[in-house]
């Protein structure tokens, strides 16, 4: 297992363009509670809504953030920040190949490439299922990739969950 520490930029986005605010070490491993909290005293101390990125990533100049950013803020009425603050890292993490759901309360993100364990698989197709099984309208799916976010319906969603690849070898 990696216990270095992960090293991101906070950007906020003020409603018309991203802002880089600080380099950071974030507290981790992943995305913690405390990294989470984090974000949200940046959200109360410059206003907007902020992420963790990667170094090297210009939220500004990535186009597939911004569709995303557009269609959270267009499908989701509640729980925003869950794309701004824990979508935009896994997005990364995930290598920018997921399969992205918004909802009218929140959304949620998996990743379309590979898993890094049995548990993880299981867990995605037991949430992916439990919101498709909810038959809401608001809820939408997406496959994103490096150039853009695509309408998915809920079976191909499914199948390419179920399909992938786990990295981990099980013990």
């Amino acid at each position: 297992m990696n216990n270095q520490k992960e090293k991101a930029v906070i950007w906020g986005f003020t409603g018309t363009r991203w802002m880089k605010r600080k380099h950071v070490t974030m507290i981790g491993p992943g995305l913690s509670c405390a990294d989470l909290d984090t974000l949200d005293e940046y959200d109360k101390q410059h206003g907007g809504r902020h992420a963790f990125l990667p170094l090297g990533i210009n939220p500004n100049k990535h186009a597939t953030i911004n569709q995303m950013r557009e269609i959270a803020e267009t499908n989701v009425k509640h729980h925003i920040n869950d794309f701004f603050h824990i979508d935009v890292y896994l997005y990364f993490k995930y290598s920018q190949d997921v399969i992205w759901m918004t909802r009218e309360a929140g959304t949620n993100i998996y990743p379309a490439c590979s898993f890094e364990s049995e548990r993880q698989r299981e867990n995605a197709g037991i949430s992916l299922n439990y919101y498709i099984n909810e038959n809401r309208v608001e809820n939408k799916l997406y496959k994103v990739d490096q150039v853009r976010a695509i309408r998915l319906k809920d079976d191909k969603a499914l199948q390419i969950v179920e399909s992938l690849p786990i990295l981990e070898a099980s013990a």
